[in-house]
């Protein structure tokens, strides 16, 4: 299918004609599916009685991947829009995208497509330190969170990109060589204002168990984005000695890895060699 493809209807009768078929078939897929996910469900819960053997192990691993075959197929057709939007498609115009090789309503795809735009993201996607690390390979959690929502989205995925919130990693743009224990700051290189990252904080700490990640990364993942953090009274163990503010890990760290989805991935399926043997 030829990118940016598209599929207009113009005459009324056949619109009719389409969207009641793409209706009647999302309400067939939505049943299959649900019945799908409640044997599958039923097969889960018999692993507690007498006689749950690796046959009902193995078919209850069948039903998972025909759910996500079927769930997959459905997001990859016509049928469904995957923008954004919340809307009934059923009776839009629909667009191809190629690299994604799936379907967008119209406003969808011109939303995907500004968002492309570096200039709209933060620094105007210009990096500033291109050798910096992910951080949540060595934390095994993440110190930005939802900031990385501020970061560049790009079309296709580099070593820039986040494999989980899809926005550039923000390592690349604030991250600076230096810890709490450092005697200066640094030298700004960012071309943008740190003010424009959406950096609100609660009265209450989101995150009191995490910690300074500075001193096991070597390097402060926040660079100047400190200096927007909350400025206390009194300082104590969450304020950074170097910037006198707390430490945005507090209020932003999320427990996400990069790396945590394939630990797990090979955990489960060690644990599930063990049982069918």
């Amino acid at each position: 299918m030829k990118d940016g493809r598209k599929i207009v209807i113009k005459h009324e009768s056949l619109k009719n004609i389409r969207k009641n078929l793409r209706r009647m078939l999302s309400l067939v897929i939505e049943k299959r599916l649900k019945n799908i996910s409640k044997s599958s469900e039923m097969a889960w819960k018999n692993r507690y009685f007498n006689g749950y053997s690796p046959i009902d192990e193995k078919r209850r691993i069948q039903l998972n991947k025909e759910y996500n075959d079927l769930l997959n197929t459905y997001h990859h057709s016509i049928l469904h829009c995957s923008g954004f939007c919340k809307g009934d498609i059923s009776d839009k115009d629909m667009i191809y995208d190629s690299y994604y090789d799936r379907w967008f309503c119209e406003d969808c795809y011109h939303d995907m497509q500004e968002n492309l735009d570096p200039k709209r993201w933060f620094n105007k996607g210009i990096i500033v330190n291109d050798n910096a690390k992910k951080p949540c390979y060595n934390l095994n959690w993440c110190p930005y969170g939802g900031v990385t929502e501020a970061f560049r989205i790009r079309r296709k995925q580099t070593k820039y990109t986040c494999k989980i919130f899809g926005h550039d990693c923000p390592v690349f743009y604030i991250s600076e060589e230096i810890t709490e224990d450092s005697k200066k700051f640094p030298e700004q290189k960012l071309s943008d204002t740190v003010e424009r990252i959406r950096f609100r904080h609660l009265s209450k700490y989101l995150r009191p168990e995490f910690f300074k990640p500075c001193h096991e990364l070597k390097m402060c993942p926040y660079g100047f984005l400190c200096t927007i953090s909350k400025t206390r009274n009194n300082p104590n163990e969450y304020t950074c000695k170097l910037f006198e503010k707390d430490c945005p890990v507090f209020y932003k760290a999320e427990y996400a890895s990069e790396n945590f989805d394939k630990k797990i991935n090979s955990e489960m399926s060690k644990d599930l060699k063990n049982f069918l043997l």
